[in-house]
This record gives structure tokens, sequence and C-alpha cells, in this order.
């Protein structure tokens, strides 16, 4: 009886893989590549298997065979399509004081990147690092319009073109190096400041206190006038009182009485 077995490839920017499961932890798994290498991975006690592929294998078919040892019946086969994954190129030039580059990045080790610039007729080829990113210095007054970058995978030959954006615009400040004087001095500069705002804030307080202490003074001064007895001022004078009309008198009375 034949063994299950299912055998797919998984490829992305750190390589291709070939991934599988058998039926039968005790199966033995052979994997021939598309440059004919055989490969009897190990198989775990859930029966799956990982193969990593090199890039030179990384395109075409691959035969995956999984048969157990005293059951010559169970042996299977099956075949997995072994495809680079396509190229992704990303590209945009950035601005950086007085410099200008074009920086980006690629999904996958092996592509040829080549920018083609108006002032050479040769295009110019990219080298990426290990990183997967690259960067060319440009002249500053080329924009996005003026390049044209593509991106070559050697192996399937597969070419495409590849859009540049403008990116964002920096500027690099200049720090000077902090010696131990230099600290020193804004610590020493930072204690007089502290100082300072200490001496001012109690001078304010001593002064509000001041202010209190005459307030209350009079205030105390007030109270205490207010219980003696008032004095009459001039102005407070009682006014002159008018005698009463006596009785009518005489001419005698009158006369007499005249002085």
């Amino acid at each position: 009886m034949q063994l299950p077995l299912v055998a797919t490839a998984l490829s992305n920017s750190l390589g291709t893989s070939l991934l599988g499961t058998v039926g039968d932890p005790k199966a033995i798994v052979t994997v021939t590549l598309p440059s004919g290498t055989e490969i009897q991975p190990g198989v775990d006690v859930t029966g799956n298997f990982v193969v990593a592929v090199s890039k030179k294998d990384s395109i075409g078919t691959a035969t995956v065979v999984a048969v157990l040892p005293d059951d010559l019946d169970s042996w299977t086969k099956t075949e997995v399509e072994l495809k680079a994954p396509k190229p992704i190129v990303t590209a945009i030039i950035s601005t950086h004081g007085n410099t200008r580059s074009l920086e980006g990045s690629v999904n996958q080790s092996g592509l040829f990147v080549e920018v083609q610039v108006p002032e050479d007729p040769h295009p110019i080829q990219v080298p990426i690092d290990e990183h997967l990113e690259f960067k060319l210095p440009l002249p500053i007054a080329l924009q996005p319009k003026d390049l044209k970058v593509t991106a070559l995978n050697p192996l399937s030959g597969e070419k495409i073109d590849v859009k540049v954006e403008l990116g964002v615009t920096t500027k690099t400040m200049t720090i000077p190096i902090l010696t131990e004087d230099m600290i020193e001095d804004y610590a020493r500069q930072a204690e007089m400041r502290r100082a300072s705002k200490v001496a001012h804030d109690e001078a304010l307080i001593k002064q509000v206190a001041d202010k209190e202490a005459f307030v209350t003074s009079i205030i105390d001064t007030i109270s205490v006038n207010s219980d003696a007895p008032a004095v009459m001022t001039a102005t407070e004078q009682p006014e002159e009182t008018v005698a009463a009309p006596t009785k009518k008198r005489g001419f005698f009375g009158w006369l007499f009485g005249r002085k």
C-alpha cells in the first residue's frame, strides 16, 4: 500500500525550501533536485521533513520519493515545481543636506539591479549588500523621471521595471562631542540657576509676608481706636439754638428794656 506523501516549495528572501509530510515517520524520503543532487532529509515523529534548496536548484522540478524499509509496496512519488519568488524592488531618491542618492532594497539575493542615468549611456549595476539593500550617489539635480531602474533574476530570466519615488528630504545636524569639562560646566551653571531661583522665590515670600504684617498692623490700630469716645471736630459743632420768642411787651417795657 502506497504511503501518503505531500510536498511543496516555499521561496522568500532567505532562499527556497522544500517542505513535506509522509504518512509513516519510519519512511525513508529521498529528494532529487533539478541538478540531479539527491538528499535524504530526516523525518520527525509526525512525518514532517524539510530540505533547504541551494540557489542553483531553486528553479525547476524536484522529485520526492518515500518508502518503508520493510515494505517496497509502500513506495510513492510526487513532484514539486520550484520557482524563484517574483522580484520586488523599492527605489527612492533621498536628499541628505547637499547630497542625493538612490536608496532601495530587494526581496531576494542574486538579483541584478541596474540604473540608467541621462549623463551615461551605459547602465550602472548597483551592488546589493548582505541586508539586501543598495545605495547609489546621484547628482543633486536628478529627479525620479530622469532615472530608469530595472531588476533581473539571472536564474529565471525574469526582468522587471522599478518605479522610482522621491523620498523625504532630511538635513543632518552636527552635534559636538561633550567633554568632561563641558559636562561639569553645564552642571555648575544648572546649579547656579537653581540657587538663583530659590533665592528669588524666598525674596518673593518675604515681600508677601512683610505686606501681610503691614496690613495687619493697620487693621489692629483701627480696631483699638474704634473703642475711644468720639471727638467732635469743628465741622461737627452743634448748631446755635434760637431762643423762643418771649411774651410781647408794651411800649414802656420796650423802652426800659432797651440797652
